[in-house]
């Protein structure tokens, strides 16, 4: 019959039981926390999937998997803004006009969006407008200037592209294919709205970093 242990005390052990029970308990502890962190991991992976879905579907995003027509179009400072430039980054591309109403009530809440994920190293911000020259908009921005990026499309050409040609319209551009489109204004102060993009920048962050590596 096998030896029979008792729980009060290691000194009962032999010699020999007491050198093999570490050893016997090292691999079990290294087991357990190897399953443990899989769990959490597949736990906070379940969760953000959720959240992603949950988000999108408050959203009320239309879901779409395409290339992007290229683009390089003038910015508010005069410089030359291209899609490729934008690299593998999340792109929340937003094609608007100064005299378009739901454009002017969205812009503000686009702004704060910006402003809360601006630090992300994978978020762009664009709004191509498609007012026919740059002193409409200059006249509409003569108080403030957003932080994100303010491009223009004079022909409407691009937006064309992108199958716009009412406004607002945004588009979601992931790892180079878009993912999202979202047909009218967006009230962007919402928690969904943040955490949507913010689920889609951990997505693309992890990419990134395994593209690095």
């Amino acid at each position: 019959m096998g030896k029979k242990y008792s729980l009060t005390s290691l000194e009962s052990f032999s010699p020999e039981d007491q050198t093999r029970a570490p050893v016997l308990a090292l691999p079990l502890l290294a087991l357990t926390l190897a399953s443990a962190a899989w769990f959490v991991n597949a736990g906070l992976e379940s969760r953000a999937q959720g959240d992603l879905a949950l988000a999108g579907k408050l959203l009320a995003i239309q879901e779409r998997d395409s290339p992007p027509p290229a683009f390089e179009l003038e910015s508010f400072e005069g410089e030359k803004v291209s899609l490729k430039g934008l690299g593998k980054r999340v792109v929340f591309l937003n094609f608007w006009a100064t005299w378009c109403p739901p454009c002017v009530e969205e812009m503000p809440s686009m702004e704060r969006l910006y402003n809360k994920l601006k630090t992300e190293r994978d978020f762009e911000m664009v709004a191509i407008t498609v007012d026919k020259q740059w002193d409409e908009v200059r006249r509409f921005f003569r108080t403030y200037r957003p932080g994100f990026e303010i491009l223009i499309d004079p022909d409407s050409s691009i937006a064309s592209q992108y199958g716009s040609s009412v406004y607002p319209e945004t588009y979601v551009i992931v790892d180079g294919r878009v993912r999202a489109f979202i047909e009218g204004p967006r009230d962007w102060d919402t928690w969904y709205a943040e955490a949507y993009l913010r689920s889609l920048i951990r997505g693309a962050d992890g990419a990134n970093l395994a593209r690095a590596n």
